[in-house]
């Protein structure tokens, strides 16, 4: 692997439409349950309560998805000798010498690459606002330090994974 490329990972428009076709499948599927418009959904059900997160949480999805297909912010990913940078954690490119350690966090199919960076590095700027809001959360579910997912990235999980610990072992970055 020649770690003196920059690589640069764009959404892909095809996963980006299937991730909006199955959030829009889940508003739908909330919407018929919470309105009771399926039979045997009784008021005040279980299947309603559902009904009602399941439409909440994807209709939050299909927003998403729509901004991410639509807006100005596109999803990418860029690995390069100077550092890497993820458009949904950091509006800056993350040095490798701040990366403190690799791991990887699994829960329920969902994969995501764990870069532990220097305290410094989540006071200094360029994280974005959602990335600290939810570190405390992400604290409690193991997860300390930003988590690089590859969902609607042209790279697999383990890929990137490798990716990352070449770069980073070459370029001053600390693989754990």
């Amino acid at each position: 692997m020649d770690v003196s490329q920059t690589l640069v990972f764009k959404a892909s428009f095809a996963k980006m439409l299937g991730l909006l076709f199955l959030s829009l499948g889940t508003t739908v599927a909330g919407f018929a349950l919470a309105w009771r418009i399926l039979p045997n959904v009784r008021q005040g059900s279980l299947a309603e309560f559902v009904g009602w997160i399941l439409m909440l949480l994807g209709a939050a999805a299909t927003l998403c998805s729509l901004y991410r297909i639509l807006g100005p912010h596109k999803l990418f990913l860029t690995v390069s000798p100077a550092g890497f940078q993820h458009s949904a954690l950091s509006s800056r490119i993350i040095s490798w010498r701040e990366v403190k350690g690799l791991g990887a966090w699994v829960h329920r199919g969902q994969e995501a690459l764990i870069v532990k960076v220097d305290e410094s590095t989540w006071e200094t700027g360029g994280i974005s606002r959602i990335t600290r809001w939810t570190r405390g959360v992400d604290l409690k579910f193991g997860i300390d330090g930003l988590a690089v997912r590859f969902v609607g990235l042209p790279i697999r999980f383990d890929d990137g994974a490798r990716l990352f610990e070449a770069y980073a072992r070459a370029h001053g970055g600390k693989v754990e």
